[in-house]
């Protein structure tokens, strides 16, 4: 939105093409900075991990989110039955 609004100043005269790059330069180094890096986490936990939680949630197991005692105690986010 910005860029759009800034390329409107532009057509009217308000601002320099000077401007308008160094923004577009600080979105693209954002966006590669950060958006992309995010995109690629979301998009492995969406090819990776979804399809095995998917495939247990249908098998019926409830409790494949629960961890389980090994001779020590183990604390788990999700309550055990």
């Amino acid at each position: 939105m910005r860029i759009g609004m800034l390329l409107l100043l532009r057509i009217s005269g308000k601002i320099s093409t000077e401007e308008i790059l160094s923004t577009l330069k600080w979105s693209i180094s954002f966006y590669f900075r950060w958006i992309l890096p995010i995109l690629f986490v979301a998009a492995v936990i969406e090819t990776f991990i979804t399809p095995h939680l998917f495939v247990m949630w249908m098998q019926g197991d409830e409790n494949f989110l629960c961890q389980k005692d090994i001779g020590e105690k183990t604390k788990s986010f999700w309550p055990c039955p």
